[in-house]
């Protein structure tokens, strides 16, 4: 013989009030009260409030419009992601590429002045695919690690202009070029 608890029907509309206070106008409990203690049959009553929270779970729930931030895997094994990170705050940093909407990926080659050509590909993905770019910087071998850092933000903010550019974050962007 087992014992089934049934929550009481004041529970549950006690519950269902805290849940409308909580997530909506105080103007609307008054009326999901009535609605629900309309109901005769505890089995309505408990589909009614499931519909109702399930409603409410949707509209909070997190949906990718295109004005939110890009997603960008980084490949950059010997930079400052740290440092990346911290300056470019507008993007979403994502730990697997293919959840990425930009894959970058950083690779570097030794100068004949023994400098450092750093190039960065950026390949779109997902909505961005087939909208990729290159773009490179060169050190010199008197640069110092704060330049490097300075040069691949830089780079990185130029690169992703063009993703930015697609979106309707677009309009909000500014871009100033130096007086000459």
């Amino acid at each position: 013989m087992s014992i089934k608890h049934v929550p009481s029907q004041s529970f549950i509309l006690k519950s269902l009030l805290i849940t409308f206070v909580l997530t909506s106008s105080l103007s609307q409990a008054p009326l999901a009260y009535h609605l629900i203690k309309g109901f005769k049959n505890m089995k309505n009553k408990l589909i009614i409030c499931l519909t109702l929270l399930s409603l409410i779970a949707i509209t909070f729930a997190d949906t990718k419009s295109k004005e939110e931030i890009i997603s960008v895997y980084i490949d950059y094994e010997y930079g400052d992601l740290n440092y990346i990170k911290e300056q470019i705050t507008n993007v979403n940093y994502v730990r697997y590429k293919n959840e990425a909407d930009v894959f970058i990926l950083f690779s570097k080659q030794i100068t004949g002045s023994n400098g450092k050509k750093i190039t960065v590909d950026f390949t779109g993905q997902n909505v961005f695919n087939g909208i990729d770019e290159s773009l490179f910087f060169i050190l010199n071998n008197d640069n110092t690690d704060e330049d490097e850092r300075l040069k691949s933000v830089q780079t990185l903010k130029l690169g992703l202009i063009r993703y930015f550019s697609r979106t309707d974050i677009a309009d909000k962007l500014t871009i100033t070029f130096p007086t000459v």
